[in-house]
């Protein structure tokens, strides 16, 4: 019997972390911390589905067969192999200690006949490929695993050619009529294939079958193999512990419905590597499951530690993405050296609605190109979904799950082709916006905007490039936008959001406009700005906007006593400042009565007042000082202030 060398690698594996890990290779340079997967351990034992009575005709249904052999290897551990051939089978379950083994030409044709997947319950169907509380489970080699999709999907005539869409019409099936168009649906076909539910609306709602769905297990390997055809979603890992995906393939026509190819779900140590990808939905997706499994997934443990690299995709909705369901929230995300190709959503694409939101934490996107997507990155948090008017429990409670999409990198990001917006954020509301991502030598072609903003805040791009047949930039309720070294068709672009602040010094700066009520615990953080004097020219910092009342027991008597709680429940900026630099800090008030200033300072980092005034009846003021270089603190408590000014020279 003839073993392919894949197979024997499966076999004999090396410790996680080790020299000898062949994985290891992918965790060197990355700019954070990921834990490294571990190589999965399978027997080196040896059979053959041939020998449990499967034949390999295409005509007889394996089903028993295969689920005997998987049954009787679990117990020792090993490899099942398939020589090439067609193995006809309805769905089956993959258990511990066992390796799927396609030979090169192996086919495992998973059956058209619907009635073999609907469970008892009538409700629900079976995924072609399940597995569940398992340890030590691979699909490895050479061949396919097909999950006759043409027998489930329901087809849009505005997706498909003239000549398919007579195809379909010439099986049977019902024709759909709606708003959206003409639509065919295989219920009814010709060829007398078994279908389930009272009628094809029906069938389309039980049509939830996966071709490799493993759930809540740990060491996971899917090597080599391509998966063809799913019925929906064709690789969907849940709480999975310790997962490679390495060199898998996924093909499925551009107007399969719902057919993602690789959706990872609340999983903890996942690599994927060598993957190419072509499908009718997104790509590589991420999912922070809904309200229905948050105690499954709070027991799990942290959505983390997730590398993605050197993979293709050739047509999905979103080359690499996240949602649209995000409750439990992810972080530690590296994605790298991919290539993403004909996405019409999102090159790169993070779409969670409230209802079904969560934070994200330390995701990094770098050395990708993005070619002919319709936005090259995309963030909306309105994704039509049934998370954007109800949770998944169907109830009204969107605000219990708001989507915090934050914290995310990208750096060297190439985009030629894109039709719409080089980059669109769609943040949710003015206190839910998309924040805190950076953009750094990145090159975007785009026949949109360059830039399209709606509640975003703290976007920092810098030593990029925008080539734009429409506008630079179009945004509304969005704050802190800055650029350094950037360009836009070729000349310097310099404007930045929320500031008056030069292109050379590009400072990112925050805005308290919207706070005249008092500062939330978030916002009162402290603020950190850099200030690099120049000999000769200097630097300045302006900050527009107003700031906010701070508490009542702040008193004049006490500017040169001030404490840690009193800085904490104040306005405060602080300041570090690279040389020794004469310094200078205006305040401008708005114009009314209630701008007026009561307590100014400039304190050290240990909160000692080096300079203040207090009791200022004028609306404007400044505060100066000679200081050497270290860590300050400008502090106030006036309200609705027009601006601060922040000028240092050496």
């Amino acid at each position: 019997m003839k073993y392919s060398a894949l197979l024997l690698a499966v076999a004999f594996v090396a410790s996680a972390g080790s020299a000898e890990s062949k994985y290891a290779k992918y965790y060197q340079n990355l700019p954070t911390n990921i834990a490294q997967v571990e190589e999965v351990k399978i027997s080196s034992k040896q059979f053959s589905v041939l020998d449990f009575g499967a034949k390999a005709d295409g005509k007889t249904l394996n089903t028993k067969a295969i689920q005997k052999a998987i049954d009787t290897v679990s117990k020792t551990g090993g490899h099942l192999d398939f020589p090439a051939g067609t193995y006809l089978t309805g769905p089956i379950e993959l258990k511990s200690r066992v390796d799927l083994h396609l030979e090169k030409g192996a086919l495992i044709q998973f059956s058209p006949d619907k009635t073999l997947y609907l469970k008892p319950d009538g409700k629900t169907v079976r995924h072609c490929i399940y597995a569940k509380n398992c340890a030590n489970i691979s699909i490895t080699g050479e061949g396919i695993i097909d999950g006759s999709g043409s027998y489930w999907w329901g087809i849009a005539r505005k997706m498909v050619t003239k000549e398919y869409w007579n195809e379909c019409l010439a099986r049977g099936g019902v024709v759909e009529n709606s708003k959206r168009g003409e639509s065919w649906f295989p219920y009814g076909l010709k060829d007398g294939t078994k279908c389930i539910g009272s009628d094809y609306k029906e069938q389309e709602k039980l049509r939830n079958s996966y071709i490799f769905r493993p759930e809540d297990s740990k060491n996971v390997l899917v090597d080599g193999v391509t998966f063809r055809n799913s019925p929906k979603m064709a690789f969907f890992p849940t709480r999975i512990e310790n997962l490679i995906i390495d060199g898998l393939k996924v093909e499925a026509p551009v107007f399969a419905p719902n057919t993602d190819a690789i959706d990872i779900s609340v999983c903890r140590k996942v690599l994927i590597v060598n993957c190419v990808l072509d499908c009718g939905d997104d790509g590589f997706i991420m999912k922070g499951g809904n309200e229905g499994n948050i105690q499954q997934n709070k027991k799990f443990g942290d959505f983390s530690d997730i590398l993605i690299s050197d993979c293709h995709t050739l047509n999905s909705h979103c080359g690499f993405g996240l949602g649209s369901e995000n409750v439990h929230g992810i972080k530690n995300v590296v994605v790298k050296n991919c290539v993403f190709e004909n996405a019409t959503m999102g090159g790169v694409e993070f779409k969670t609605p409230a209802g079904r939101g969560g934070i994200t934490k330390n995701i990094w996107c770098y050395d990708i190109e993005i070619r002919n997507a319709r936005n090259a990155v995309l963030f909306n948090t309105a994704y039509e979904d049934k998370g954007m008017l109800t949770s998944a429990t169907g109830k009204d409670d969107r605000s219990k799950f708001l989507p915090d999409l934050q914290d995310i990198h990208f750096k060297n990001i190439k985009a030629t082709g894109t039709t719409r917006h080089a980059i669109q954020l769609f943040g949710l509301s003015e206190k839910n916006p998309v924040h805190d991502l950076t953009f750094e030598n990145c090159a975007f072609e785009s026949d949109g905007d360059a830039l399209n903003f709606t509640f975003a805040k703290n976007i920092a791009i810098t030593d990029s490039s925008f080539k734009t047949a429409d506008n630079a930039i179009s945004k509304s309720d969005t704050e802190f936008v800055t650029f350094k070294n950037t360009t836009v068709n070729g000349a310097p672009f310099e404007k930045n959001i929320g500031s008056l602040v030069t292109q050379r010094e590009s400072l990112t700066l925050f805005d308290f406009s919207k706070n005249t009520d008092g500062v939330s615990e978030k916002e009162s953080n402290l603020r950190e700005k850099e200030i690099l004097p120049q000999t000769g020219n200097g630097a300045s910092l302006t900050l527009s906007g107003r700031f906010s009342k701070i508490s009542k027991e702040l008193a004049a008597n006490k500017i040169s006593n001030l404490t840690e709680k009193s800085f904490s429940s104040a306005n405060l900026l602080t300041l570090k400042l690279k040389k020794d630099s004469e310094i200078s800090i205006s305040f401008h008030g708005a114009g009314s009565s209630d701008t007026q200033m009561r307590f100014l300072v400039l304190a050290s980092a240990e909160n000692t007042a080096l300079e203040s005034k207090g009791n200022l009846e004028a609306k404007n003021t400044t505060v100066t000082a000679r200081l050497p270089k270290g860590t300050y603190k400008i502090f106030t408590n006036g309200t609705r202030i027009s601006f601060i000014e922040v000028n240092a020279t050496e």
